[in-house]
C-alpha cells in the first residue's frame, strides 16, 4: 500500500480582486460565453501553470477554489522514511495558505 502526499500553496482566496475575477468566471462558464480580457489577464499563468482558455468547462473552478496555486519548494521522500520539508523561507509571503492531500 502506498501513499501519496501533496503539499500546494495558495494566495488570494479571500481578496477582493480574485472573488470578482473567480465570480466572472463562474458566471462565463454558466452562460456558456467568453471570458473577458481582463479576467482573462489576471489568470495568465496562475491555473497550474496555465491559462483559463486551457481548460475545459467547470474544471478550472476547481483549480481556483483554493485561491491562486504559488511554486511550493519541498525536499525528502517521504517513502524513504526522511519527511517532507518545506523551509519557512521557501514560503512564498503571498501565501495564505498551505494545503496538504493525501491519497
Amino acid at each position: 500500500m502506498s501513499v501519496s502526499i501533496n503539499v500546494r500553496a495558495y494566495a488570494g482566496k479571500n481578496s477582493v480582486e480574485f472573488i470578482k475575477h473567480y465570480k466572472i468566471v463562474a458566471f462565463c462558464i454558466e452562460n456558456k460565453v467568453s471570458y473577458p480580457k481582463e479576467t482573462s489577464e489576471f489568470f495568465k499563468g496562475k491555473v497550474c501553470g496555465d491559462n483559463l482558455e486551457d481548460f475545459k468547462g467547470s474544471a478550472v473552478l476547481e483549480y481556483l477554489e483554493n485561491g491562486i496555486e504559488l511554486p511550493l519548494k519541498t525536499t525528502g521522500e517521504i517513502e524513504y522514511g526522511e519527511g517532507l520539508h518545506i523551509k519557512i523561507s521557501d514560503i512564498p509571503k503571498e501565501a495564505d495558505e498551505i494545503i496538504i492531500n493525501m491519497s
